[in-house]
């Protein structure tokens, strides 16, 4: 007897090890529970108000204009489908997308032309991409997250999300509806990337189901469940890349390569895959990350910056029950390794280029750097302004 209750405490000892070291350990280390914050490059950070909860930002560097994908501090409280907030009631109906002009040093809220749904529209992920036909038109990719039909039952069914397709001009204030993307794939839209002809774009859904308790429980055990879909307009959707844990930003580099973040409990890194000729997407490298990451945007250069988060459990726990506690932000830079360590299989070099406790800049969910002007534009889901900081 005494035989069997040794046996019995060593397998659960050796089972509760592995559970620590699976779920809790990386929990606690990737959401910085003991993480030092150490600033870096935030002593010359100015704040621009005009533009709140701006979940993505976009810049076209020939102008050096920002595009964000921007809502409002009390509507990000209420409506927000990827942290399950969906009191559909409280949601904006001024969600928009802002341009900051550097020139002018002002902010320029857009108004949509030819949109009609009744529902409007619900900003989240976002890309502007130049269009291949006229250098002076943009087409703008937006994740709408509507309600569904029946808004009152919005927390059993989930948001009813699309993918919303306008065309502007550079410089211009208005948004022209091309599209409204619906498709069974399209269930839980975190970013999308588009494509220069306006017709097809790539999205990650960041979760396994709308609601219900699986989708807590893929999320904490990092399930690989989510996945990268592209659409075409005229030929439908289909699953790109599958079996990926915590889709969240993606971005479009050089030479067909698409960048994936994915970000979980117990999981944070870059994937990077090519694109195929069927528009499937093939993995080729994987980054690892000492810290949860969301959006990702790459630069005429190749080069990648990545908002990411030096204290997630403070950002979840604290900061997404009260927006006025800032929280700790940071940006990593991810390029090609030109250093000796290469040779020895480090293809990427990640690194951190800025942090700051939050006092300067709170809540950061995206950001772009413009190498003309050297500055890092920066913004966030809960952040309540843009800020623009010189490195």
């Amino acid at each position: 007897m005494p035989s069997l209750r040794v046996a019995s405490l060593s397998i659960l000892l050796v089972a509760g090890a592995v559970f620590y070291q699976t779920r809790v350990g990386p929990l606690i280390s990737l959401g910085g529970a003991f993480r030092v914050v150490e600033p870096l490059k935030n002593d010359a950070c100015t704040k621009v108000e005009g533009a709140e909860a701006c979940e993505k930002l976009v810049l076209h560097s020939p102008s050096g204009h920002v595009y964000m994908a921007c809502s409002t501090l009390e509507s990000r409280m209420n409506w927000l489908p990827y942290h399950m907030a969906l009191n559909a009631s409280g949601r904006s109906t001024t969600d928009h997308v802002a341009i900051y002009d550097p020139t002018s040093e002002k902010i320029i809220h857009t108004r949509l032309e030819g949109f009609s749904d009744a529902r409007g529209i619900n900003v989240h992920g976002m890309d502007v991409v130049p269009s291949k036909f006229d250098k002076n038109e943009l087409f703008v990719y937006l994740v709408n997250h509507r309600p569904p039909v029946e808004e009152a039952k919005a927390r059993v069914y989930g948001a009813d999300s699309v993918i919303e397709i306008f065309n502007t001009k550079v410089g211009s204030d208005v948004l022209t509806h091309v599209k409204t993307v619906e498709d069974p794939l399209i269930d839980t839209p975190n970013d999308v990337v588009g494509s220069s002809d306006g017709k097809s774009f790539y999205f990650t859904n960041d979760h396994s189901t709308k609601t219900g308790l699986m989708r807590v429980v893929h999320a904490y055990l990092s399930s690989r469940v989510t996945n990268v879909a592209y659409c075409h307009v005229d030929a439908g959707c289909k699953i790109a890349a599958g079996d990926l844990a915590g889709c969240n930003g993606i971005a479009r580099g050089k030479d067909g390569k698409i960048f994936v973040v994915l970000s979980t409990t117990s999981v944070s890194e870059i994937r990077v895959f090519e694109e195929q000729d069927d528009n499937s997407l093939v993995q080729t490298d994987i980054i690892p990350a000492d810290r949860h990451m969301d959006n990702i945007v790459v630069d005429e250069d190749d080069v990648a910056y990545i908002a990411s988060i030096p204290k997630t459990m403070h950002f979840i726990f604290v900061h997404q029950n009260n927006f006025s506690i800032p929280s700790p932000s940071s940006i990593h830079r991810l390029s090609l390794n030109t250093e000796e360590s290469s040779f020895y299989g480090e293809k990427y070099k990640l690194e951190k280029i800025f942090e700051d406790d939050g006092s300067q800049v709170s809540a950061i969910t995206s950001t772009v750097m413009d190498k003309k002007r050297s500055v890092l534009y920066i913004h966030g889901i809960s952040a309540p302004c843009l800020s623009i900081c010189k490195v």
